[in-house]
């Protein structure tokens, strides 16, 4: 099972797994599609864009410019979330109050980079309202950025968010909304399709099911995508509700 921040970098290694006859399970981050059997996706790219954008508006109700923060160029699920986002304010009328700034920054999952990015973006950009990151280290060192700033109020940070990380920021009134899905589901689905396919229950063609138990049943789709689909916006009234 693996978790691909360069999702054609690990790929020789797991085809040389694969010809040895050992099952490939991704999950969260994806690998080359050939390179694995299966992709447990934690939200369909699609869905994880209007989430963000969704937390966004929560945060910035009268919409306003958007920038983006993202590991690096090679994380695919970055990527693709960025992708869709831009897509989705330039063709979404529910999204039509949102501008973006279209060079994405690279942080490295790495927080002192993430909140110099976060600066520098509000001082080259002094309309900013929303900065958006799908990294879990980026998205509250940005917001700390903005509080460090004294821009609490006038700029928000969200994307995805352990609700540990950003607890203190919600409750105290800095942002109103982060997001992410519950990574201990996502995990466990992905280390039932992983048995299944090492015991010959299961085969990774579009159509099987993976039968999950309390967690649900899921459908492999064309290319091997499993697709867990439960997005979490955490917010004021919610967040107490999460221990992770």
């Amino acid at each position: 099972m693996v978790s691909a921040i360069d999702g054609d970098a690990v790929a020789p290694a797991l085809k040389q797994a694969m010809a040895a006859g050992i099952k490939v399970v991704t999950y969260d981050a994806d690998a080359a599609a050939d390179a694995r059997d299966l992709f447990v996706n934690q939200l369909s790219y699609p869905l994880a864009a209007k989430t963000m954008l969704d937390a966004a508006l929560l945060n910035s109700p009268e919409g306003g410019l958007v920038a983006f923060i993202s590991a690096a160029p090679t994380a695919p699920n970055h990527t693709a979330h960025v992708k869709f986002m831009k897509e989705m304010i330039d063709n979404d009328p529910a999204y039509s109050k949102l501008s973006y700034v279209d060079t994405v920054q690279f942080a490295g999952d790495d927080a002192q980079k993430s909140q110099e990015i976060a600066l520098n973006l509000m001082q080259s950009n002094p309309d900013l309202k929303v900065i958006i990151s799908s990294s879990a280290v980026s998205a509250p060192a940005a917001e700390q950025a903005i509080i460090n700033a004294g821009k609490s109020g006038q700029v928000f940070a969200t994307g995805v968010a352990l609700p540990s990380s950003v607890r203190d920021f919600i409750k105290e009134g800095h942002s109103k909304a982060f997001m992410m899905w519950d990574p201990a589901e996502l995990g466990y689905i992905a280390t039932v399709a992983a048995a299944q396919l090492a015991e010959g229950k299961i085969t990774a063609e579009e159509g099987q099911v993976i039968d999950a138990g309390e967690a649900g049943s899921y459908t492999v789709m064309a290319d091997g995508e499993v697709q867990y689909n439960k997005p979490l916006i955490f917010t004021a009234d919610n967040i107490d509700d999460y221990d992770f």
